[in-house]
């Protein structure tokens, strides 16, 4: 795998219910905390995704003018919040 892929764990799955998207593995859980985290579950839900995927993602579901900065500290946030469920 590529230094600069991410993907889920083995055994990590994404669920949608009435509060949002979010990842379940074993008996733990963590919820997306809004739209752009939201956006790159999504992405995961199809495999293995590049960095540069995943901030696209994330740079799509946030609010237009935002600086494409925040969208890498979003990631980066994304990352650390999510990190016991994915691969990198």
């Amino acid at each position: 795998m590529d230094k600069n892929d991410v993907r889920l764990k083995p055994g990590a799955e994404i669920y949608h219910d009435s509060g949002g998207y979010g990842l379940r593995l074993d008996a733990n859980s963590r919820q997306a905390k809004d739209a752009a985290q939201s956006a790159v579950l999504r992405a995961l839900s199809g495999g293995r995704r590049s960095l540069d995927e995943l901030l696209a993602a994330m740079t799509g579901a946030m609010p237009e003018g935002t600086p494409p900065c925040m969208a890498s500290l979003a990631l980066a946030d994304f990352v650390l919040e999510f990190e016991n469920y994915l691969e990198k």
